[in-house]
């Protein structure tokens, strides 16, 4: 499900969405199996 869909979202707009959704999902797995990340923020 999306939200805030208006007349100016694009492709672009869409994939990104699908692509923090797969980062947060990928996020809350590697919490809950406790895997530690490298990674500690994408933008300093």
């Amino acid at each position: 499900m999306f939200f805030g869909i208006g007349l100016e979202s694009d492709y672009g707009s869409f994939v990104r969405a699908v692509m923090e959704g797969v980062a947060f999902s990928l996020k809350d797995c590697m919490r809950t199996l406790n895997v530690e990340s490298r990674i500690r923020e994408l933008y300093p």
